[in-house]
């Protein structure tokens, strides 16, 4: 089978594009050519990554593999694209009925495939501080808005709690780092203290060896690849209520707990505080249970046969 995409034109981070390269190798072994629809002029399949860009109209179907409604003026080209794709893949359950709300649409063939990655070999770093590490590509405002008020303004508190916390910041977090010299919140040997802020992209390996837990509380994310790759290393995760976050850990409202780490929606000191605790009383749980479902949902193996199907049953 040969399935053309326009994927392999994102940019090179933990998004979409290493994303695509991955899959491609992962179909490989199960006997499927994903190639630039330049390359592939005559394909099985065409799979647009939030958009159609590069469909010459000559494929026997269409996949949209899509995660939210796009930003600014990339918001009508998704909302073409997720209603004239024959197939729509989420990445999520939370970004599924997101789209479906925002385009009031429902497609007639739809799937929910988390994204994939590459399981790493499990040991941790030993070390004495309580590492918590933090990673985005772009510190926006949208994306350190939580961390600023559930974090960075509670870091009194928290240092008083935990002493040896160290807060590991990584990305372009530049924009964050500015939003937080307005702020007299903090005292500034706090932050000096107990802050690394890390350009990305450093030795995300090295950094997700010697952390303890891993804290991403973006609103609205998709499907955040923060998450799923520090599972992968066995970090339980604090997420945030409204994304992808809880679906991604394994949480279930019903009983009110999560397998790989704790659903947070506030601001309240209580509520981080008591988020680091509830991980650190049950450490060995929550980290096998990262593992365990990084094996069984993330693996970029079992993702890739998921696309598989979708692919053979759509041409």
């Amino acid at each position: 089978m040969k399935v053309a995409t326009n994927i392999f034109g994102s940019p090179a981070n933990t998004g979409p594009g290493n994303f695509g390269r991955r899959l491609a190798v992962a179909l490989s072994s199960l006997g499927i050519d994903m190639l630039p629809a330049h390359a592939l002029p005559n394909p099985d399949v065409f799979m647009g990554n939030a958009f159609l860009d590069g469909y010459r109209g000559n494929a026997k179907a269409t996949v949209l593999r899509v995660d939210g409604p796009g930003i600014h003026g990339d918001i009508a080209r998704v909302e073409h694209a997720h209603k004239t794709a024959g197939v729509v893949i989420y990445q999520s359950e939370y970004s599924r009925n997101v789209l479906q709300k925002a385009h009031d649409y429902t497609p007639i063939k739809s799937y929910v495939i988390n994204n994939g990655i590459q399981l790493p070999n499990v040991y941790r770093d030993q070390t004495d501080d309580l590492n918590i590490l933090s990673i985005c590509h772009n510190w926006s405002k949208e994306r350190y808005l939580h961390y600023y008020h559930v974090v960075y303004n509670n870091l009194t508190y928290l240092v008083e709690k935990f002493p040896n916390l160290k807060w590991n910041i990584v990305g372009k977090y530049k924009p964050f780092k500015a939003a937080m010299s307005y702020s007299s919140v903090t005292h500034p040997d706090l932050v000096d203290k107990h802050i690394r802020f890390i350009e990305f992209t450093p030795d995300l390996d090295m950094h997700r060896r010697s952390a303890k837990i891993c804290i991403h509380i973006v609103g609205g994310d998709s499907c955040p690849n923060s998450v799923i790759e520090s599972m992968s290393y066995g970090l339980p995760c604090v997420v945030w209520e409204d994304s992808a976050g809880p679906e991604l850990i394994d949480y279930d409202h019903r009983v009110g707990g999560a397998a790989a780490g704790v659903v947070i929606g506030s601001y309240y000191t209580r509520d981080i505080i008591g988020a680091i605790q509830k991980i650190l009383y049950a450490y060995e749980y929550y980290s096998q249970n990262a593992r365990k479902l990084a094996e069984e949902k993330f693996d970029i193996n079992v993702v890739a046969q998921k696309y598989a199907e979708v692919f053979h049953a759509a041409a």
